[in-house]
């Protein structure tokens, strides 16, 4: 999905909406990675937003392992 291009595409204001609630849970929430519903909520910031411009600390500490890999294809896009 993140190579499909549909970061560039405009969003609706429900999606604004939902984009920016998804990002202040994440960022105003304690250990967000770590709570029930952390991972999707980031992997939804990730398609809401262009390769490289959601970063985490860490990610091989704050991500689990399954993930990892995925984390930094979607970075490497950004480079590209």
């Amino acid at each position: 999905m993140a190579q499909s291009g549909i970061q560039n595409e405009n969003l609706n204001s429900d999606e604004v909406v939902l984009r920016d609630t998804i990002q202040s849970w994440l960022t105003t929430t304690p250990n967000s990675l770590k709570q029930e519903g952390g991972i999707q909520r980031f992997a939804a910031a990730l398609l809401f937003n262009k390769p490289g411009s959601v970063k985490i600390a860490n990610p091989e500490q704050n991500l689990p392992a399954w993930f990892i890999d995925g984390y930094k294809r979607y970075e490497s896009i950004a480079a590209h």
